[in-house]
């Protein structure tokens, strides 16, 4: 579980960014326009920093991160993603305290309660974790349908018809992270913990709650098709394993279920 806890965070966010050149253009412009200053500028960052991630360039967004919040030093959300891609980096320690500052600044803030759950998920501090999950999804809830990134840019396409005249129509390119991922992501964290004390039941729930959080998740239907194989409900397993394929066009296995499952070979 550990390498899972480690790198969930980011997968989230660079899974639901599907970044284009039109975003990153417009968010550069926004940044070194000039015309914005405090929070606006810090917000434009902290966006840009976010792209960068999904990027995989956790330098640049670690620069990004910072120039936010130095734009403002109150923005907690900036100090919840600077820890998280300090962690993916190795500095556990500045994650730490990346955490800590947001929860002085904000002490309701749910993703910093989440963000801190999933490194003490990380660490072995199980009981911890499971408080500090568990108050990230009460605290989440009513912020399950929000985007910390919701930018959308669309431009006209023309596709050659050699045939007759021209098609036209409309790409998007999108950069989207949503709320509800990281809230599924918390429900997942909890069930890896539940499934390794052997509390099936409870782990069935979470992960049951995860999927019901985002139901377009990859890995909260992967993480129920897990936990599922693991108590020997086979036929539910397989189920969910088609409907995760027929919505995200990907048969996924976890390690192990053959054994439990073995109808799981036919794939």
């Amino acid at each position: 579980m550990r390498r899972l806890i480690l790198v969930l965070a980011i997968i989230v966010a660079a899974c639901a960014a599907k970044p284009g050149g039109d975003i990153e253009n417009d968010l550069d412009r926004r940044v070194q326009s000039g015309g914005l200053s405090g929070a606006a500028l810090a917000d434009a960052l902290v966006d840009r920093g976010l792209l960068r991630v999904a990027t995989k360039n956790l330098d640049g967004a670690i620069v990004d991160l910072n120039a936010a919040i130095a734009a403002a030093p109150d923005l907690a959300e900036a100090y919840v993603w600077r820890g998280i891609v300090a962690d993916e980096k190795g500095d556990k320690v500045r994650a730490r305290q990346d955490y800590d500052r947001a929860l002085a600044i904000a002490p309701g803030y749910w993703f910093a309660h989440g963000a801190l759950g999933l490194t003490l998920a990380e660490a072995g501090n199980d009981d911890a974790a499971l408080a500090e999950l568990a108050r990230a999804l009460e605290l989440g809830q009513a912020h399950r349908g929000e985007f910390f990134v919701r930018e959308i840019r669309q431009h006209q396409v023309i596709q050659p018809n050699r045939k007759g005249p021209p098609s036209t129509g409309t790409a998007t390119q999108k950069l989207s992270i949503a709320a509800s991922d990281h809230l599924a992501l918390y429900h997942v964290a909890r069930a890896l913990i539940f499934l390794k004390r052997s509390d099936n039941d409870a782990a069935l729930v979470e992960s049951k709650d995860a999927v019901g959080m985002a139901p377009d998740s990859a890995l909260a239907q992967w993480n129920l098709v897990r936990t599922l194989a693991t108590l020997g409900r086979c036929e539910e397993a397989w189920t969910q394993t088609e409907a995760m394929g027929k919505s995200t066009g990907i048969y996924f296995l976890p390690p192990k279920s053959k054994d439990k499952c073995p109808e799981f070979t036919k794939l």
